[in-house]
């Protein structure tokens, strides 16, 4: 499990309600958070997060057409690939 997702599974009952993952990792993290919807933006993270949770997740440039009450967004740690 990625440590990122691992930090909000420490307090996985904020994030009980419907809930965007933006930028996830490819881990278990959908699994974990049955009300959660991910957009991811990386094709082989797509490909393994469609492969485990069909219907879960969303590769592209705009938003899934989902109702969510928070978000998450992932950012890469370098400043280069923020961008």
């Amino acid at each position: 499990m990625d440590p990122r997702s691992e930090v909000l599974l420490r307090q996985a009952e904020l994030f009980a309600g419907p809930l965007l993952l933006a930028g996830l990792p490819a881990d278990d993290l959908l699994g974990h958070l049955p009300n959660a919807h991910g957009w991811s933006w990386h094709a082989g993270d797509q490909v393994a997060l469609a492969s485990r949770f069909s219907g879960r997740s969303h590769f592209g440039v705009t938003p899934p057409n989902v109702e969510f009450d928070a978000a998450v967004l992932f950012l890469p740690k370098s400043r280069e690939l923020t961008d």
